[in-house]
This record gives structure tokens, sequence and C-alpha cells, in this order.
């Protein structure tokens, strides 16, 4: 793992961590769970997972290890164990609510919590993924208010108070990050990124693509960064717009979703009833096969190179039919 870079070198590695995940999950899905102390051991395996895959992530930022694609390559996306960042990112953000629980055990367990909440943060930041990171952000502002109503009411005080110094001291360390980055030098090596194709690329303060540590030069700038291209999706027009012609909408969600409601626009064209592909509406097309069709119903305005839905539901819905994409719909919402 450490002296090779080839893809299936890390490979290895996600099987072993996606085995103990099913083991896990298995166990505690059907009724072999006979008491609180297996629920207490199964969560703590699957926090243990999420802390070790913020290790195999950090692993690859310094090593530059992996087996994704050029485009992650090139952004610095880390992906750990997962296939690519977004799922890395969804997994972490699913086992937030594990280390909030620990903050009801008693002080060592919550100044434990807070530094796997941290760790898990750590993680979503590297991965990359700007939703996933407001989503984070947003769940902890909830928990924050919805415990400290709790303690007024008579319940346990340390849940908000940890939160909500967690919640601040972020807040304060992002805000003066952006303030005091050096703009025009942000600007100028946005502008002579290697790749033109990637506008938004993440590794602004690093354009060389040689590793200077965990967090390029530093975090703070790592983290102005963030914000920056945030800020530009969503008030700066992208000169994608331009390619998309006679769709004003469409041209603004294009650019807006990140290219992903092309995505969703293949998967309705795929879907149409005027092409008859009921057999894969009701079965779906299997795993990893979408890409087989994605040329053949994509928006013509699409230029990079993609194959997935841009969606968790819309993928279940095209990789296993209507029953998976229920399925999964169901579990979410109960």
């Amino acid at each position: 793992f450490f002296r090779k870079m080839e893809a299936q070198h890390l490979q290895a590695l996600r099987n072993a961590t996606m085995v103990i995940e099913l083991i896990a999950l298995y166990t505690v899905v059907i009724n072999e769970v006979w008491s609180e102390k297996h629920i207490k051991f199964y969560l703590g395996l699957l926090l243990s997972i999420g802390v070790a895959s913020v290790l195999v992530g950090v692993v690859q930022r310094l090593s530059l290890t992996g087996f994704s694609n050029y485009v992650y390559r090139y952004t610095r996306e880390i992906h750990a164990t997962f296939v690519e960042p977004n799922s890395w990112g969804v997994f972490l953000f699913a086992l937030l609510p594990i280390g909030l629980g620990l903050l009801f055990a008693g002080i060592v367990p919550a100044f434990c919590g807070v530094v796997v909440i941290l760790l898990f943060l750590l993680g979503i930041f590297l991965a990359g993924s700007k939703v996933i990171l407001l989503f984070a952000g947003l769940a902890l502002l909830i928990f924050f208010v919805a415990t400290l109503i709790k303690a007024f009411r008579g319940g346990k005080i340390i849940p908000p108070a940890f939160v909500g110094v967690l919640l601040i001291g972020f807040t304060v360390f992002a805000i003066g990050s952006y303030l005091n980055v050096d703009k025009a030098e942000l600007l100028s090596t946005k502008n002579s990124s290697k790749n033109g194709n990637f506008s938004a690329s993440k590794d602004v303060d690093n354009p060389s693509g040689k590793p200077l540590g965990l967090f390029h030069n530093s975090l703070s700038t790592s983290i102005a960064n963030q914000i920056d291209s945030f800020k530009q999706s969503l008030f700066e027009e992208d000169p994608d717009v331009a390619s998309v012609k006679g769709k004003d909408l469409e041209a603004k969600l294009y650019a807006k979703t990140n290219h992903k409601s092309a995505d969703w626009i293949t998967v309705f064209n795929f879907f149409k009833p005027r092409n008859g592909n009921w057999d894969y509406l009701a079965l779906g097309c299997g795993p990893n096969n979408f890409k087989r069709f994605y040329r053949q119903y994509q928006p013509k305005y699409v230029k990079e190179s993609r194959n997935g839905a841009g969606n968790i539901f819309l993928q279940a819905l095209v990789d296993q039919g209507i029953f998976g994409f229920a399925a999964l719909l169901i579990i979410t919402v109960i």
C-alpha cells in the first residue's frame, strides 16, 4: 500500500473495510443483536472504521496515493477507502450522529466525541464536497438548538456547550481565514492553473501539484478557497453557460449544480416512454452500467466525460430500477 501507487493495492484495503462494514450492518439489521452491549459494540466498530478512513485519507493527501480517476487526482479531492470523494463524504456525514451521541455519556466520552466529530469534519473537508460540508454544518446547528432547548428543560448542558464551542470556533476561523487570505494571490494562481476545463480547481494554492503538506500551504488558505469557490458557484456567471444555447433555465442549472443537472436530464431521457426502456425502469441496468448508455441519452452541450446519475436516488433508480429506488427512499424517509 505505501510502496505502490496503482489502484489494485488500495483496492485491497477498501475491500477489507467493506467486509467489516457489511458484517457489522448485517448483524445489526437481522435479529442477532441481543443487548445494548451488542449495539454499542457495532456502533463503536462503525465509529472506528470512520476514524480509520480519515487516517487513510490523511495518508493519501500526504503521499498522493489513490486509485480514483484523473479529475480527483488533479483537484486533490481525497476518497480514502471509497470509490470517489463524495461517497466518502456521505459516509462520514452519516456517522456524525454516533459521534454526537458520545456527548451524552459524560465528560470523558464527550471530549472523545468532539475529537471524533473534528476528525469527521476533517475527512469531509479533504473529500472536497461543499454540499456535504454544508449539510454537516447544518446538522451540528440543528443538534445544538435541539439540545439547548432540552437543557433548559432539565437535560444535560454538555452536548450543546461542546457543539456550540465547536460551531463558534469553526465559524470564526473560517471567516478570519477568508478575510485575511491574499485574494490577489488566490485569484492569480486560480487563473494560472494548468487545466482550464476545471476552473474551480481546489488546488489553487499549489498549482504545481507537488505535495506540500496536509493542507498544502495552510489550512486557512484552503478554507478561504472553499468559501471563494462556493460563492463563485452561487453568484457568478459560469463560462459554460454560453455553451447551453436557447435554454436559460437549463443553462443556469448546468452551471449552478456543477454540471450535475446534465446527469439528471440524461436519466430523464433514458427513461422517456418513447425510448422504451421499461425493463431497465423495472429492474435497473446494474451497478456501474449506466455509463454504457450515458453518451446515447446525454444533452448535446455536455462536453466532459461523465457517466453517473449525479444523485444517489437517481443512481439507485438507474442501477436497481424502481424497486431499489423505492427501498432507498423508504429507508431514508423512515
